[in-house]
Order: C-alpha cells, then sequence, then structure tokens
C-alpha cells in the first residue's frame, strides 16, 4: 500500500510548504557558512595556493537559479568562472510568505 506520509503528502498543504521554505533556508544558510569560511581563508592566500573545495564553495554561494552552466571540476574551469562571478552581487534572500496569505 501506498504511504503518502513519507513523502510529506499526507501533511496539510501549508505545512509542507513551510518545511520547503525552512529546507531551502538551511541549505541556504549552509552555503552562506561554507562561502564565509572559504572567503576567510582566501584572504591573505595567491590564487595558486586555493584549493578546489575553496573555490566550489565560493562559486556556488554566487549561483543564481537562472544559471544554465554546470559546476566546473576542473581547478582551471573552477578559477575562469570565479573571475566571473566574484563581483556578482550575493544572492538575495529567499523572499517570505506572509502567514496570513490565504491564496491557495
Amino acid at each position: 500500500k501506498f504511504d503518502r506520509t513519507k513523502n510529506g503528502l499526507g501533511k496539510p498543504k501549508k505545512q509542507r510548504e513551510k518545511e520547503l521554505v525552512t529546507k531551502r533556508a538551511g541549505e541556504k544558510e549552509k552555503k552562506k557558512q561554507a562561502y564565509l569560511k572559504a572567503s576567510s581563508e582566501i584572504a591573505g592566500l595567491e590564487e595558486s595556493k586555493w584549493s578546489v573545495s575553496q573555490l566550489k564553495a565560493l562559486i556556488s554561494y554566487k549561483r543564481r537559479k537562472t544559471d544554465s552552466w554546470q559546476q566546473p571540476k576542473s581547478r582551471a574551469e573552477l578559477l575562469t568562472k570565479w573571475e566571473e562571478l566574484k563581483h556578482r552581487e550575493t544572492p538575495p534572500p529567499l523572499p517570505v510568505r506572509d502567514e496570513g496569505d490565504s491564496s491557495d
């Protein structure tokens, strides 16, 4: 028999939406913390000493939903992509849905 609670389908719509927003906010916060950690680690280093994981954290945080490119894999590609993105504004905060909104 199909278990509707396994994937959240047994829950009310508003509760599922709230959980999804919370999950996305948590993911965004995790990326932000990784970005802040990486940017503080590379502050005094030359680009040649940056690690791949630091570059991935920096690029991942600057990436937008509308970007169609895949995350670069090689160090050289990561450095090139970082040059493109480093002056981009950081992502805006997620829109917070008004609790009184009854437009279901």
